[in-house]
């Protein structure tokens, strides 16, 4: 039972916010210090059903909607999350063992941001064009399911939320019962604003109760999920049966390759930024280093001092470089992997199994690793074609560009990837050689107007930009008279 000085997440559905229930509620923990800082409430099939009802009630109506006054709600949504960043911010803190500037800037920051050009590209995506004698069209999918991940909460639900509804589309998402206090908390925003009952409903719960429940549901005319790989496979095998369309982002295994010409004063601080990014739990993540095998000791002595930079402690706590993995599952998984690493006989270049030294009273039993960097690792080595989730590097060293390509494309996944090189020509030109589906080239920032998602393995579909959006639409052709 959930103490009741703690908070409980609930639920929204058909415009009514449901309290959780504290006797069926999963612990959310602070992973600076094991500490129980809240509960998920958890949903069942009854309440997904009475979900998809309204959804499916309110779908018409919600479709025929201008997009303006659609977009009306979500830019009073956007005001309120703006308004609210200094509590989101604190939330996202508790709850993901972020540093302060990391979870403002870039949790409840893009949270915000990618409510801000959505007007213009839900226009252009929604604009019927001619093509000879025929007019085409993009209409709503219609009832969008949506499942959340637990490593970027409220971001994903406020992505998955207004891209779906600007396109007129109703949706029920299913946040993540790991991390569920933002996101709850940007719900209840949501239900401020007085949509119409059954627009957005969301339902809190495990996978294997309401996610599954959803992804069944006869009624359901798209999924949207982020997470896991073999979560993505159950996905697609139990929609197989009624062809429910999905978009599936399922991470990666990320390479990030240095030209020979590559500065790497700029570059290897990127790319450990990247690999470390969000306590180094991102699909995205440039968990892979293809360097050429004459600059591999020049790298190496690089990133040792890069890493030994990187001190690793509580959110919140001076000099903190790098915060605690999110649960003491994923903490065992990150450090099984290591040990795995050190079994081997790969060469370790800096941190390794257990805690990092020096953390201050009152986080021994936070959920913390070392930043972690093996080298000259063999390309099909398991720490090379995993997806460890965690702040965990692995080095190849190669004789000219065409094997650091091929090292690059030598896994099931193809999410993202990175290139860096003096000559931008050169660097572009690398790029179109790799399997993924997003290239970061010298450098080049993140981009919320641009597709994101992944080819091979790492999933299907794109989420964010024009492509994005055009995922969450069904196309028709009007044949008119000549």
């Amino acid at each position: 039972m959930a103490p009741s000085d703690l908070p409980v997440t609930g639920h929204l559905v058909a415009g009514e916010l449901i309290d959780g229930t504290g006797g069926d509620a999963v612990a959310v923990h602070d992973p600076s210090n094991g500490a129980v800082i809240g509960y998920a409430g958890l949903g069942d099939d009854a309440l997904v059903a009475r979900a998809v009802a309204a959804a499916r009630a309110a779908q018409p109506g919600w479709a025929a909607t201008p997009l303006r006054e659609r977009m009306a709600y979500l830019d009073a949504w956007r005001g309120k999350l703006a308004a609210a960043a200094d509590s989101l911010t604190e939330l996202v803190i508790d709850e993901m063992g972020l540093l302060p500037a990391f979870a403002r800037n870039v949790h409840v920051g893009r949270a915000v941001a990618c409510l801000e050009r959505l007007e213009e590209l839900a226009e252009a995506v929604l604009a019927p064009r001619r093509e000879g004698i025929s007019l085409i069209v993009r209409e709503p999918a219609g009832l969008v399911a949506a499942i959340t991940a637990w490593n970027f909460p409220l971001h994903m639900l406020v992505s998955k939320i207004s891209s779906a509804v600007a396109l007129g589309n109703t949706v029920v998402l299913k946040p993540s019962e790991v991390k569920p206090l933002a996101a709850w908390a940007a719900t209840r925003l949501l239900a401020e604003l007085d949509l119409p009952p059954g627009v957005v409903s969301v339902v809190g719960g495990t996978g294997p109760a309401v996610g599954a429940a959803l992804v069944a549901h006869p009624d359901v005319d798209m999924i949207s999920f982020t997470g896991s790989r073999a979560v993505g496979r159950r996905i697609l095998a139990a929609t197989a049966a009624t062809i429910t369309r999905s978009v599936l982002e399922l991470g990666g295994k990320n390479p990030a390759l240095l030209l020979p010409d590559a500065p790497l004063d700029t570059a290897l601080p990127a790319v450990l930024g990247s690999c470390f990014f969000n306590n180094g739990q991102v699909c995205g993540a440039q968990s892979r280093l293809i360097v050429p095998r004459a600059l591999l000791g020049e790298v190496e002595d690089r990133l040792v001092g890069l890493v030994a930079d990187t001190a690793a402690g509580p959110p919140r706590a001076a000099g903190t470089r790098l915060g605690p993995v999110v649960s003491a599952v994923q903490r065992d998984r990150v450090a099984g992997y290591i040990r795995a690493g050190v079994d081997s006989g790969l060469r370790l270049l800096a941190g390794g199994p257990g805690a990092p030294d020096g953390l201050p009273d009152g986080s021994a039993d936070g959920y913390y690793i070392r930043p972690t960097v093996f080298s000259d690792v063999p390309p099909d080595h398991q720490l090379a074609q995993e997806e460890i989730f965690g702040p965990v590097l692995t080095v190849h060293a190669c004789d000219d560009v065409d094997e650091m390509v091929a090292v690059a494309n030598g896994t099931r996944y193809g999410l993202t990837a990175s290139v860096w090189s003096a000559d931008l020509d050169r660097s572009v030109a690398v790029a179109r050689r790799l399997q993924a589906g997003q290239v970061v080239v010298n450098g080049g920032g993140f981009n919320l107007s641009a597709p994101y998602g992944g080819v091979k393995e790492s999933g299907n579909g794109r989420e964010h930009g024009r492509e994005g959006l055009a995922e969450l639409t069904e196309v028709k052709s009007m044949q008119l008279p000549a």
